[in-house]
């Protein structure tokens, strides 16, 4: 049999055959009639209640970024990479690199000296009163001391300051009110 035959079939009187219906009359018993009814049938043609997705999000990100790249390379090529690197040396490497990991030994003025001496050293470098070799050789120096772990030791910190201060007054740029060396002599 099929689901076809299955059902009932149904009457004229809106009942169904083989549900109680008498031949030539109605139903025997009056059971009530459900009537299978989809309250959402309404809201089948309205949209969802999620909110609506924004296409193109994605792309659009994307080109801005694609497009700021050249802008930044431009910037960088035209203001000059060293610019760049010397903020870095001098704002990053020597205030807080070099702070944190300054000799144990060190009162906090000589600590200071040593900061203001490097600054005073990368301030001229980037004004282009230093080369950029020696500027390259001092910050090696520093590379090389803080590449080792725990603090600076004193005397290679004074080195490092000292090889700075004698490349400041071989250009003739050194500042009379730094001190020479971190012990302030």
């Amino acid at each position: 049999m099929s689901e076809k035959e299955d059902l009932p079939r149904p009457l004229p009187d809106g009942g169904h055959s083989g549900t109680g219906h008498v031949a030539g009359g109605g139903p025997v018993s009056k059971e009530p009639e459900v009537i299978w009814h989809d309250d959402d049938d309404d809201d089948d043609d309205e949209p969802p209640m999620a909110p609506h997705r924004k296409e193109g999000r994605g792309c659009f990100l994307t080109l801005l970024i694609v497009s700021a790249i050249p802008v930044i390379f431009f910037l960088i090529t035209f203001t000059g990479g060293d610019f760049l690197t010397y903020i870095y040396m001098r704002n990053w490497v020597t205030d807080h690199a070099l702070v944190s990991r300054m000799p144990i030994l060190y009162k906090p003025d000589q600590a200071r000296s040593v900061v203001k001496t490097l600054d005073a050293f990368y301030d001229a470098g980037r004004k282009g009163k230093i080369p950029a070799t020696e500027v390259i050789s001092v910050s090696s120096e520093l590379k090389e001391l803080l590449s080792y772990p725990g603090s600076i030791r004193p005397e290679s910190l004074s080195d490092l300051v000292s090889h700075a201060r004698a490349v400041m007054e071989q250009y003739h740029v050194a500042d009379p009110g730094l001190p020479v060396g971190p012990s302030g002599k």
